[in-house]
């Protein structure tokens, strides 16, 4: 049983118990628990509750705390301290029943407030007549007694005015509310009949009247424990008008007739019939003008609704004569009842008896069939011809209004949803093409790869996977604009596309990955579409008045009948063999091979292990001397870098360093090789001079220059040397320059690594800001002293240092110095030596 309800029951329970015979019967005591309880229930409700409008409850609190502290005050002869407090109770308790009409009232108006007055106004006229009346006419009554007697009936008339403003306030009429008005009810009817008793002197101990004020406690006590207390101050919802209903008609019409009917009975009992009779025709003239006035309300309203129904009917009509739908109505058997007049602005045609069918009639009749017959149809598309002989295409909805007396036939609802259609077309393709080049996307090559193996697999047919990756294009790309890039891009797209049969799909996966599907082609037709791709890109594109030649390379992927791989597996070994292709030389396929996926495993297992040798700390550097020629004299070291694995060993630098380009982990290798060689070059001592290599993805770091600024504090700048190759400078030869400004602006030598290896290094030379140029092991091992000298005259000429790397054998030492060449390093001189070894060897 909930809180309010056990309250409830119990104080009904106590309430029989004092009335009823017994041990308890008439106990003041169980009076003053009940009213406490009462009391300590509101406190708790405002606590725990957290009402809407606090304040009112407070108040109404501190009505009761009155009411408590007068019945603990004895009973005197007259009025006393008590009377005070039980007077005291009235005006706060009306100032928390405002607080509470004030915060629901919105939505009562003045006319609910008049209503209020009325009753109130009725009501209150008996309470005048039968208890304050008399009192005013009592010569021998002492004032202050005269004033109390008073002061209650005028006390419960404000009380009676307020509680009737609660109820007509038009707010809600909650659970809490009810049990209110029906406390403030027994309190008022109690009131009322002790001072009817008073003036009779008979009040005495009358053991119902207490019985009634201790029902009004409990009845407080339950409203306030009722959940709907604490939303109980709600506003109620904004009306338009309060309706006159017959029970509000009732109630004013009686609170209306009381001050005739009080007169008349007044007259009767003195015997004045004139006074009586016109008493009588003044009830009988108050009930026919309340009767007058209810039916031209009535008639009022019936007016205002049958206008509102007219405005509706001439809203709907400008609705339907300006609706861009087709509306018709389509007779059970047959023909046309109605069509509005969007019918003739869209299609051209007047529609009168019979219904315009669509080129899919089948489809309308068999649905205009199910409606007829009291089936929900679901809504559907059919295509229609308008004025000018253009498709449109609408979606139609039917609604059985057979049975309906205005309309009598199937209603046809047609929405022109043409251009949705489109524009859902639009959607669809950009969702499932290539916004650059128009081909189909990776999701699009999906699926059809894999209904192409559905279909395989069902036929015993074959197909094949191409995986094209463009050579070199990123280089492109960065060289000559995004633009150019999108232009060569669109170009392959069309010579893919051109170059393929009906059923085979091209599809760009992003960036310079591009696949092609072939169906029923086996590994030699696969490997001609290759070959007639490759030379397809091979014609050289015109763009920006330059002619480039593009090259590819391509990774072919076959199925032949039975083979159980899917789509993902299919597209993973053409990447697989465009992989080995390209390690092969640009511009040429491979057909996949089963053994191709331990490279494949072997390379992912090397980059997962790259990462943790990043964080381990297997990564080390090995320090290889650079010589002066003249006396082969160590003057610096050239720092690379190397990984012991711990399960591989000495991982060559070939095998993962083009996996660190890959991954972006060659910029946080590249800081630590920073670091550790500037540190190890403090040790050498300032006689020598350390090389560190720059990847390219590191030339593109925009923290490049910090972290070398933080590399050389505390060493001469200029003892370190940064090298990058040629290839490097050459994929953006702009924003090399300006790196390399910006690090030559700290202090440090620049060298460009194996120079002559390019085709573009002497035009670029006299942009570069370096010092020394190293010259690449090829020209040693070529034998051609010409070119040699050639480049070590070139340096000479730019007053840049030159260094000869690969220097293995003596004969090459000794051209090299002849020739002038300034420095050398090879494994004629040392082998690259670890950090412990450099040391010793220049100790």
């Amino acid at each position: 049983m909930t809180r309010w309800a056990t309250y409830l029951t119990l104080g009904l329970l106590a309430a029989v118990v004092y009335v009823a015979p017994g041990p308890l019967h008439a106990n003041e005591t169980l009076i003053g628990v009940v009213g406490l309880s009462a009391l300590v229930a509101t406190l708790y409700a405002i606590v725990r509750g957290k009402p809407t409008a606090p304040l009112a409850w407070w108040l109404l609190a501190g009505a009761l705390v009155l009411v408590f502290i007068g019945d603990l005050i004895p009973d005197g002869p007259g009025a006393g301290l008590a009377d005070a407090f039980f007077i005291a109770m009235y005006p706060v308790m009306m100032a928390g029943l405002a607080v509470l009409v004030r915060h629901r009232g919105r939505g009562a108006g003045p006319g609910g407030m008049i209503d209020g007055l009325i009753l109130t106004i009725g009501l209150a006229l008996p309470s005048w007549v039968a208890l304050i009346a008399p009192y005013l006419h009592e010569a021998d009554v002492a004032l202050v007694d005269q004033v109390a007697s008073i002061a209650y009936p005028i006390g419960d008339i404000l009380l009676l005015g307020a509680a009737i403003q609660l109820v007509l306030d038009g707010g809600r009429r909650s659970p809490a509310l009810r049990l209110l008005v029906a406390s403030m009810a027994a309190l008022l009817a109690a009131d009322f009949a002790a001072g009817v008793l008073t003036n009779a002197d008979t009040f005495g101990q009358q053991v119902w009247l207490d019985g009634t004020w201790m029902v009004s406690y409990v009845l407080w006590g339950t409203a306030v424990l009722h959940p709907s207390m604490a939303r109980l101050a709600e506003p109620a919802p904004v009306r338009s008008e309060i309706l006159l209903t017959r029970t509000r008609l009732f109630l004013l019409t009686c609170a209306s007739l009381v001050a005739p009917l009080l007169s008349a009975t007044d007259a009767m009992r003195d015997g004045d019939w004139d006074y009586f009779v016109v008493q009588l025709f003044s009830i009988a003239l108050f009930a026919l003008v309340i009767a007058r006035m209810v039916g031209l309300a009535r008639r009022q309203r019936a007016l205002g609704e049958e206008l509102h129904r007219r405005h509706a009917e001439e809203r709907f009509g400008a609705l339907v004569r300006h609706a861009t739908d087709l509306l018709l109505v389509v007779k059970p058997g047959g023909g046309v009842s109605y069509a509005s007049p969007s019918v003739e602005r869209i299609l051209g045609t007047e529609l009168a008896a019979t219904f315009l069918l669509p080129e899919d009639r089948v489809t309308v009749r068999a649905a205009l069939a199910a409606a007829a017959r009291g089936e929900d149809v679901t809504p559907f598309e059919c295509t229609l011809r308008d004025l000018h002989g253009q498709q449109r295409i609408f979606e139609v909805q039917l609604t059985n209004l057979v049975d309906e007396e205005h309309v009598g036939g199937i209603l046809v609802n047609g929405r022109d949803v043409t251009e949705r259609k489109a524009f859902e077309a639009q959607l669809t393709h950009q969702a499932f093409h290539d916004p650059v080049t128009g081909l189909a996307n990776r999701e699009l090559f999906a699926d059809r790869l894999r209904q192409a193996i559905v279909q395989a697999h069902r036929t015993d047919g074959s197909l094949a996977v191409l995986f094209l990756d463009l050579d070199d294009f990123k280089l492109v790309n960065d060289s000559l604009g995004h633009a150019t890039g999108d232009e060569i891009l669109v170009e392959v797209g069309r010579r893919l596309d051109g170059g393929m049969r009906g059923v085979d799909t091209a599809a760009r996966f992003g960036g310079d990955e591009f696949a092609v599907l072939l169906e029923n082609v086996d590994s030699y037709a696969a490997a001609e579409a290759a070959r007639r791709i490759l030379n397809l890109l091979a014609t050289p594109i015109r763009t920006g008045g330059r002619e480039l030649t593009l090259r590819a390379s391509v990774g072919v992927s076959v199925a032949l009948g039975g083979d159980p791989r899917d789509a993902e597996d299919l597209l993973r070994d053409a990447d697989a063999a465009m992989y080995h292709a390209k390690r092969d030389g640009h511009g040429g396929f491979r057909l996949f091979e089963p053994a191709m996926h331990a490279d494949v495993l072997a390379r992912l297992e090397l980059r997962t292990d790259l990462q943790r040798a990043i964080d381990e700390g297997e990564l080390e550097l090995h320090y290889q001397p650079v010589v002066r020629l003249v006396d082969r004299t160590t003057t610096g070291f050239e720092a690379l870098m190397r990984w012991r694995h711990p399960e591989r060993g000495l991982v060559s630098p070939a095998d993962f360093i083009p996996i660190a380009e890959e991954t972006g982990l060659i910029i946080p290798m590249g800081r630590w090789a920073l670091h550790e060689a500037t540190t190890h070059l403090r040790a050498l001592g300032s006689l020598y001079r350390m090389n560190v290599n720059l990847s390219a993805k590191q030339l593109q770091d925009p923290g490049l220059v910090h972290d070398v600024r933080e590399a050389i504090v505390g060493i001469d700048p200029g003892r370190l040397t940064l090298e990058l190759t040629e290839s490097i400078v050459m994929e953006d030869t702009d924003h090399a320059v300006a790196q390399l400004t910006a690090l030559k602006a700290l202090g440090v030598r620049l060298a460009l690594d194996d120079f002559g290896t390019g085709y573009s290094s002497l035009g670029y030379l006299s942009r570069l800001p370096v010092d020394v140029l190293k010259l690449d092991r090829t020209f040693l091992a070529c034998d051609e002293p010409n070119l040699i000298a050639a480049v070590i005259s070139l340096g000479q000429a730019l007053a840049l240092d030159v260094v000869a790397e690969g220097i293995e054998e003596e004969a090459q030492w000794r051209t090299l110095r002849d020739l002038g060449c300034h420095y050398g390093q090879g494994f004629l001189f040392s082998k690259p030596l670890t950090a412990e070894d450099s040391l010793a060897a220049i100790a």
